[in-house]
């Protein structure tokens, strides 16, 4: 008898022991990765072991306007500046903190108690087991600033991030109603899967149909799109960003919004290409070089006794110390977001512009409503 409860105490004390074996105690992992992606010196895409990625494709993209609070508008100006995109694997947007934690607590307690023939046989085992694991992951990006594209750093998952610049692109969101939409830039992207589209916003200028103009918020100045594509090397997609105006009860506030049923790919959404329209009482001209890709715009109103601003774009990129003549007088050079500002006379009913970058030339002209001293809007040429 004795014997037979030696072995049980035996063996209960070797099961509490396996219990035991293997575990750290109190102890807490911490876990950084950093990846970065940019250009390099040549402005090609750079992987994150520092190689460039050679395998690129180019995305076309467009802005469009689900129908909600727009008919309200009669102008909703929305100037976006830069793009971003993020590659599959990163699920990070600007800043995010992940943190997990297990704690495991295992406690036996065993006594056993034995009277034989007289003898008193006592043993106790105790085993008491405390895991604490402590995971926790900080990720970042980082915006360096770069005309042309911007690196990004971040600590997480593999994929990461990268940022294009494509100038001042205006568009009046009243002209962009359901399928239709208008190009806003062009990007060389490294082939592979991306998940989400970012859109920063430097500017709205909204004005209802009564004459109002109006504050349309939106937070941060930055609009993301949680919708996927995948590009292939030397491949060319379209990918429209519907964007929405919409009003917050009858507050009288407006809040601009995307719209992920109305955005995505040719091939998942229709895309109806549309030139802006010329408003009442403007006269433009298209005499750009088609080649170089020049193309030159008024940007907001233009006023006799007052200022116009022109913009300079060449395939999509700003265009800066390009000459600006305005009714055959040079009134200076555009600065590094392409745009010069320059008075307009009192007298001046009509403004004929010309613009010169190297060898290509561009005009573009508006005719000026005397009687309000207001113009018909805004003119382009390319």
């Amino acid at each position: 008898m004795k014997q037979t409860i030696v072995a049980v105490l035996l063996a209960l004390m070797l099961l509490l022991a396996g219990c035991s074996g293997g575990v750290d105690s109190g102890q807490t992992a911490n876990v950084e990765q950093t990846e970065t992606a940019g250009t390099d010196a040549e402005g090609g895409a750079t992987s994150t072991d520092g190689t460039n990625a050679a395998s690129t494709g180019t995305v076309n993209l467009y802005v469009s306007d689900e129908v909600n609070a727009i008919d309200q508008f009669e102008h909703l100006n929305v100037t976006i500046t830069r793009v971003g995109f993020a590659r599959a694997g990163d699920e990070v947007d600007e800043e995010s903190e992940s943190s997990a934690d297990a704690n495991t607590s295992v406690e036996a307690n065993t006594t056993v108690t034995a009277n034989a023939t007289g003898t008193n046989v006592s043993a106790s085992a105790n085993a008491s087991v405390e895991t604490n694991a402590s995971v926790t992951t900080n990720a970042s990006v980082t915006d360096d600033g770069s005309a042309d594209s911007a690196e990004s750093d971040e600590d997480g998952d593999t994929g990461g991030w990268v940022e294009y610049d494509v100038g001042k692109q205006t568009a009046d969101l009243t002209e962009l109603q359901g399928p239709q939409s208008t190009k806003f830039g062009s990007v060389s992207l490294e082939a592979g899967r991306y998940t989400k589209v970012f859109v920063y916003v430097s500017e709205v200028e909204g004005t209802l149909k009564t004459g109002e103009t109006v504050n349309v918020k939106l937070p941060s100045n930055k609009l993301q799109l949680n919708k996927g594509f995948t590009i292939e090397s030397g491949e060319s997609v379209d990918f429209v960003y519907d964007i929405t105006v919409v009003e917050a009860g009858k507050s009288g506030k407006y809040v601009l919004k995307p719209v992920i049923t109305e955005s995505g790919t040719g091939d998942e959404v229709d895309i109806e290409v549309v030139e802006p329209k010329q408003k009442s009482g403007e006269k433009g001209k298209d005499e750009a070089n088609d080649e170089s890709g020049l193309e030159a715009t008024f940007v907001g109103d233009v006023t006799a006794d007052g200022d116009a601003t022109v913009r300079v774009m060449q395939n999509g990129t700003a265009v800066e110390g390009a000459t600006v003549t305005a009714n055959g007088e040079t009134v200076g050079t555009t600065n590094e977001d392409g745009e010069l500002t320059f008075s307009v006379p009192e007298s001046t009913e009509e403004l004929e512009v010309t613009v010169t970058a190297d060898d290509a030339e561009v005009e573009l002209s508006q005719t000026l409503a005397t009687s309000s001293g207001q113009n018909g809007g805004e003119g382009d040429g390319n």
